[in-house]
C-alpha cells in the first residue's frame, strides 16, 4: 500500500499539490497506468504541432517525466487508498449488519465484490444510490494521498525530523504519536461543529500516518498479529518505552550485495531479527538525495531501504520497509501482506472509535449516509424580487409534493437572492435534512424589491454549488438576468469541480443584464437546461424537479442542434429502471421508439418550449428519439436511473523510475498537450466489461475514441487513458457491457474545453489552518497561447482571504502587485499581461479571523480570464479551519454503587436486572458522549450540553444474564475513558 494509486492521488477540487516531490517515500506515488499516447495522435489544431508528452509542470527535484517512469507496478501491492477504501467498506458493512435487523453478521462484508454500490444495494435494495457514499470515501482517500505531497508538523515544513515523524521513519515514534493526537483532536472538534468534510480531510491524514507505522517499523517483524493498541490514542505512551535506544543497533547487514537492481543478489530476510534489538521497536532511517550532507544514519540502525535511500548502503546495509511486493523497492517485501492487513485492521479500529465517540447518527453523516440511501440534494435557488410571486408559489407546492412522495432526497438546500439594494442581497444557504424545516424556510420567501431588472443570480448560484452534494441537480427560478456576471469564471470552475447540472426556469421575456446568454451558457456547460417558459406554466414545468429528486440520475444522451429536426439513438441496458427525456426549444415534439420499433406510451408534460417525457421500466436495447421543433437551436437530454456511472480527473505524472505519481491538473486540460485521465467507475458488480471512452461534442457526435487501461486488483474500479484534447467543447462517454450483455453508455454531465492558460500549484503550505494563523498557496499561471491581458481573480465564501500577489516571471515590475483584502469583501483581482510561453507567480494568503467558526470549510476559487472572456482556467482550493487546542486528559469515572444477582438462578437470569450508578466528569474541553458498547445495556442520565464540565450521574441497567457493564465516556476532542463493573453469576438452580 506504499504505492499511492492513481485515484487516491487524485487530490480533487481541480488542483494538485506538490511542495516537495517525495518519490523515495515508501508510500510513494506510483501509477497503475502507463498513459501511452495514442498511435499517430495529432494535435486538434492543424496550425500547431502537438507538444511532446512530457510534463514540465512540477518542480525539478530530480524527478523524471511520464515517458521515463517505466512500467507501472501490477503486483497486487496495497496502496494507502486501497487500505482506506477497504477499511471504510468493512466498517460501514459491519455497522449495517449490527443495526439492520434483516441482516446477519458477515452477510454484507462477505459479498463477492464489496463496493460502495454493492454494499448499499445489499442493505437498501436495488434502487439505492452510492454516489454520496463514494464521494465521502474519495475525500478520505485523497486526504491520505496528499500526505506524500505536503506535510507540516508543529509549523515546520519539510524539516527532516518532523517529516520522519509523520511517516514514523528514523525511530521518530514520539513525534509520530504527537502528530496523530493532534489530528485526532482536530478531527473530533470538526465533527463537534458538524463539519463532516473537514473531519474527512483530517481523518485521511490520520490514516496515512497510522498505516505508515506498520510499513516502516519492525512491528511485524517482532511477531505482532494485532494492531498496536496505544497508537494514536490519548494517554497511551507505554509503547514509547519499548523504542530502541539512540545507540542501540537494530539491524545487521543484508546478505551478499547492496546492488538493488537484482533482488537475487541481496537478501534482507534476517537483517532485523528480534534478537538483534532485544525485541525493541525501531523503524528505518531515510536519507533523501536532496538531504544535506550532515544528515547521517547512526551506525547499526536499520534503513528504510528504498533504491534512492542514501542510507541503505551504510551499515547496517539494506532496509526493512515492506511497502510493496516489489523486492527492489521493499527489502521486506515478503511481509507486505501482513503489514497491509495490520494497517487495514488499525484503520478499522480508528473508524470504530469515531463511531464510539460521536454515536451512530453522526457516524452515518461522516460517510454521507443515512437511514435511507438517497444520492443527491434537492437544491432550489429562488429569485424573490417583486415579480416572482407565481414562481415562489410553484416552488412551495412542488416541494410539498416531493416531501410527501416516497422518494425523497438526502438533504434540502434553499438559497434566495434578489437585488443588491436588498439586505441580504443573497443567501444565506439553508441546508437541512428536515423536510418540514425546508418547507418552513420556503414559506418565508416573499416577493419584494427588485427595482431594476438584473438581480444577484450568480451569488445565489455560487452558494448553491458550494452547499449542495456534488452531482446534484440545481434548479434556479427567475424572471430576470444576472447583474453579477463577473462571477462567470467562478461559477464555471465550481460547476466543473462539483459536477452539478444547473437548470433555469426562466419566466421573463429576454434575460436582461450585461450578459443575456449567461444562463444558457451555464446550462449547456453543466449539462442542465435553460427552460424559457411562462409564469402560467412554471408549476407544470417543475415536474422535472420531482422526477430526479432523491435518486441519482445518469446521462445517457445529450445533444444540441441548430436543425429543426433530428433523430438520435441511445442504448438502454438492464440496470436502467426508468428514463427521463427532455426537449428544449420552440414547440417541441418527439416520437419515442422502443427497440422493437414500436412507439412507446409515456407520461408527458408539454409546454410551449419544453417537453418532458418519463418512461418507467424501459426494455433493453437500442431506442430512438425523433425530435422536431418549429425553429432551430434546441437540445435533447436523456437521463436514466441506474447504478452504473463514472467520474473522472485529469492528471499529470511525474517521479523517478518506478516511483511515479499521478496528480490532478488544475482546471481544464491544456490545449495541444497530451491529456491523461483517470476514470472511477461505479457499479462494477453490474458490469461485464468496460470497452472504451468516446469524446463526444455538444451535438452528440463522437469525435475521438480512446482505449482505456484497467487498474490493479485492489483498484479495479479505475481506468486510465491518454489523448490529445479536441479544440471544441466535448464530454466523455463511457462505453461497456452490463452483466446481461447489453451495451451501456454513460456521459459526463459537464462539458470540457482545452485552454491555452493553466494554473500549476507550486507550493501549498497547508490546507488546514487555525484562527489567527496564516497559510499560503502559490501557483504558476502559464500562457501557452498568444499575448493577452488576463484578469486574475480570487474569492472565497467565508472571509479567510488576506492577500493576492501576482508577479511575472523573468520580469521585475516597478511595483509588484500586492492587494490586501478588507474584511467587508471576499474578492481580490488583478490584471496581468502575459506573452506566449510566459509565466506569472500567483500567491494567495489565507488568514482566518479569530472569530472564524471551528470546523468551517472555506472554498476559494482562483481564476484567470482573458479580456475577451474566450480563454479562462481555474484552481479550486478548500481551507479547513481547526482549533489550536491540546487536551489529552480523559474523562473520569467513579463507580458510586451497583446491585448484583446473587440470588437469581442462572436459568431465570433474563427475568431480573441489575444496575451500576457512576459519576462521570471531564475537566478539559468537556464531555461529548456517554454510552455503553454493549447493546443489551440501557443507560439513563440527565441531559447535558456538549462540552460541559459538570459531573453527570449515570445509571446503567442490564439483565442478570449479562454479568458485566461497561461505560464509555468521551470528550469533545475524542479522549475516551472506559469504566465498569463485573459481578459473579447467581446459583446454577
Amino acid at each position: 500500500w506504499i504505492v499511492v494509486n492513481m485515484s487516491a492521488a487524485l487530490l480533487g477540487l481541480g488542483m494538485y499539490f506538490m511542495l516537495y516531490c517525495r518519490p523515495t517515500d515508501a508510500f510513494m506515488p506510483n501509477p497503475v497506468f502507463s498513459f501511452r499516447p495514442p498511435i499517430n495522435a495529432l494535435s486538434s489544431d492543424p496550425d500547431l504541432d502537438p507538444i511532446d508528452p512530457v510534463d514540465d509542470s512540477l518542480p525539478d527535484n530530480g524527478g523524471l517525466d511520464s515517458a521515463q517512469c517505466g512500467a507501472p507496478l501490477r503486483d497486487g501491492s496495497w496502496t494507502h487508498q486501497d487500505i482506506v477504501r477497504r477499511a471504510c467498506l468493512n466498517v460501514v458493512a459491519k455497522f449495517y449488519e449490527e443495526t439492520m435487523p434483516q441482516l446477519t453478521p458477515g452477510s454484507v462484508q462477505s459479498l463477492p465484490r464489496l463496493t460502495p454500490s454493492s454494499l448499499l444495494r445489499a442493505v437498501f435494495g436495488p434502487q439505492a444510490s452510492s454516489s454520496k457514499f463514494e464521494q465521502a470515501i474519495k475525500e478520505i482517500e485523497r486526504a491520505a494521498a496528499r500526505m506524500d505531497l505536503f506535510y507540516e508538523v508543529n509549523g515546520t515544513l519539510n524539516e527532516a525530523a518532523n517529516v520522519a515523524g509523520v511517516h514514523f521513519d528514523d525511530e521518530q515514534f514520539d513525534l509520530g504519536q504527537q502528530y496523530l493526537l493532534q489530528l485526532r483532536r482536530q478531527m473530533f472538534s470538526a465533527l463537534q461543529q458538524g463539519s463532516e468534510s473537514a473531519a474527512r480531510e483530517l481523518a485521511g491524514r490520520f490514516m496515512f500516518s497510522l498505516q505508515d507505522f506498520y510499513a516502516h517499523s519492525n512491528y511485524v517483524e517482532l511477531g505482532n498479529s494485532q494492531p498496536l493498541e496505544g497508537l494514536g490514542i490519548p494517554g497511551s505512551t507505554e509503547f514509547l518505552e519499548t523504542v530502541a535506544g539512540k545507540f542501540t543497533a537494530t539491524c545487521s547487514d543484508c546478505v551478499s550485495s547492496t546492488d538493488t537492481s537484482d533482488c537475487s543478489l541481496t537478501s534482507c530476510i534476517q537483517n532485523a531479527d528480534p534478537s538483534i534489538t532485544s525485541k525493541k521497536l525501531t523503524s528505518g532511517y531515510m536519507i533523501y538525495p536532496t538531504d544535506k550532507g550532515d544528515r547521517e544514519k547512526p551506525k547499526g540502525k536499520c534503513s528504510h531501504g528504498d533504491p534512492v535511500d542514501k542510507s541503505r548502503v551504510r551499515p547496517a546495509t539494506g532496509g526493512i520497509n515492506k511497502s510493496t511486493k516489489d523486492c527492489v523497492k521493499s527489502p521486506h517485501y515478503y511481509l507486505h501482506v501482513e503489514a497491509a492487513q495490520l494497517a487495514i485492521n488499525a484503520t478499522e479500529n480508528f473508524l470504530q472509535s469515531i463511531r464510539d465517540v460521536i454515536g451512530d447518527d453522526k457516524f452515518l453523516q461522516f460517510f454521507s449516509l443515512g437511514k435511507t440511501a438517497r444520492g443527491s440534494s434537492l437544491c432550489f435557488v429562488v429569485d424573490q424580487s417583486g415579480s416572482m410571486g407565481d414562481e415562489i408559489a410553484a416552488v412551495r407546492e412542488r416541494a410539498k409534493q416531493i416531501i410527501e412522495s416516497s422518494v425523497t432526497p438526502y438533504n434540502y438546500v434553499l438559497v434566495q437572492y434578489s437585488d443588491d439594494d436588498q439586505d441580504p442581497a443573497y443567501g444565506p444557504a439553508i441546508v437541512t435534512q428536515d423536510p418540514q424545516s425546508f418547507l418552513s424556510e420556503i414559506d418565508k420567501l416573499k416577493a419584494t424589491g427588485g427595482g431594476d431588472c438584473p438581480e444577484m443570480a450568480m451569488h445565489g448560484l455560487q452558494l448553491a454549488l458550494i452547499n449542495c452534494l456534488p452531482g446534484s441537480p440545481i434548479y434556479v427560478f427567475t424572471d430576470a438576468g444576472p447583474k453579477d456576471n463577473r462571477l462567470k469564471a467562478t461559477i464555471f470552475s465550481l460547476i466543473d469541480t462539483r459536477r452539478s447540472q444547473v437548470n433555469f426556469f426562466f419566466t421573463g421575456r429576454t434575460p436582461c443584464g450585461p450578459d443575456p446568454n449567461l444562463f444558457s451558457s451555464i446550462a449547456t456547460r453543466s449539462g442542465g437546461q435553460f427552460l424559457d417558459i411562462t409564469k402560467s406554466t412554471v408549476a407544470s414545468a417543475t415536474t422535472i424537479t420531482q422526477s430526479s429528486s432523491g435518486q441519482t440520475q445518469v446521462v445517457v444522451l445529450t445533444a444540441s442542434s441548430e436543425d429543426s429536426s433530428n433523430t438520435y439513438n441511445f442504448h438502454v441496458d438492464c440496470t436502467i429502471t426508468g428514463l427521463t427525456i427532455s426537449l428544449s426549444g420552440n414547440s417541441p415534439h418527439a416520437q419515442i421508439l422502443q427497440p422493437n420499433g414500436t412507439e412507446v406510451a409515456s407520461d408527458r408534460v408539454s409546454l410551449s418550449n419544453v417537453l418532458l417525457i418519463t418512461i418507467p421500466s424501459p426494455a433493453e436495447g437500442i431506442w430512438t428519439v425523433k425530435a422536431s421543433f418549429s425553429q432551430p437551436n434546441n437540445s435533447v437530454i436523456v437521463k436514466a436511473f441506474s447504478n452504473i456511472d463514472f467520474s473522472y480527473d485529469f492528471v499529470t505524472v511525474r517521479g523517478r523510475p518506478g516511483h511515479c505519481g499521478a496528480f490532478p491538473v488544475s482546471g481544464q486540460p491544456e490545449a495541444v498537450k497530451l491529456s491523461k485521465v483517470v476514470f472511477s467507475v461505479r457499479g462494477l458488480e453490474d458490469i461485464s466489461s468496460v470497452d472504451g471512452i468516446d469524446l463526444v461534442n455538444v451535438a452528440g457526435d463522437v469525435t475521438t475514441t480512446v482505449d482505456v487501461e484497467n487498474g490493479t486488483v485492489h483498484s479495479a474500479h479505475l481506468y486510465g487513458a491518454a489523448f490529445f484534447p479536441p479544440k471544441d467543447q466535448f464530454r466523455f462517454r463511457l462505453r461497456g457491457h452490463d452483466r446481461c450483455g447489453y451495451q451501456f453508455d454513460r456521459l459526463s454531465t459537464t462539458t470540457i474545453q482545452a485552454q491555452t492558460i493553466s494554473f500549476v500549484a507550486k507550493k501549498i503550505t497547508d490546507t488546514v489552518v487555525s484562527p489567527g494563523k496564516v497559510t499560503n498557496a502559490t501557483y504558476e499561471l502559464h500562457n501557452n497561447g498568444e499575448t493577452n491581458d488576463f484578469v486574475v481573480d480570487v474569492q472565497d465564501d467565508s472571509g479567510t482571504l488576506e492577500s493576492l500577489h501576482v508577479e511575472i516571471v523573468d520580469v521585475v515590475p516597478d511595483d509588484p502587485f500586492v492587494d490586501r483584502l478588507s474584511r467587508a469583501s471576499s474578492r481580490l483581482t488583478k490584471t496581468v499581461t502575459l506573452k506566449r510561453n510566459q509565466k506569472a507567480i500567483v500567491t494567495v494568503t489565507f488568514a482566518p479571523p479569530e472569530e472564524t467558526k471551528i470546523g468551517s470549510v472555506n472554498t476559494a476559487t482562483l481564476t484567470a480570464t482573458s479580456q475577451d472572456g474566450e480563454t479562462f482556467n481555474y484552481a479550486v482550493l478548500q481551507v479547513v479551519v481547526v482549533p489550536e487546542l491540546k487536551d489529552e486528559t480523559r474523562p473520569t469515572c467513579s463507580i458510586l454503587s451497583h446491585t448484583n444477582c446473587h440470588s437469581v438462578p442462572t436459568p431465570s437470569c433474563s427475568e431480573k436486572t441489575w444496575n451500576v450508578t457512576a459519576r462521570i466528569q471531564d475537566a478539559g474541553v468537556g464531555l461529548q458522549t456517554i454510552r455503553s458498547r454493549q447493546s443489551d445495556v440501557k443507560i439513563s442520565h440527565p441531559a447535558f450540553d456538549s462540552g460541559t464540565n459538570d459531573s453527570i450521574d449515570v445509571v446503567a441497567t442490564t439483565s442478570c444474564c449479562q454479568l458485566s457493564i461497561d461505560l464509555q465516556s468521551s470528550d469533545v476532542v475524542g479522549n475516551i475513558h472506559t469504566c465498569g463493573v463485573e459481578i459473579p453469576p447467581g446459583p446454577p438452580c
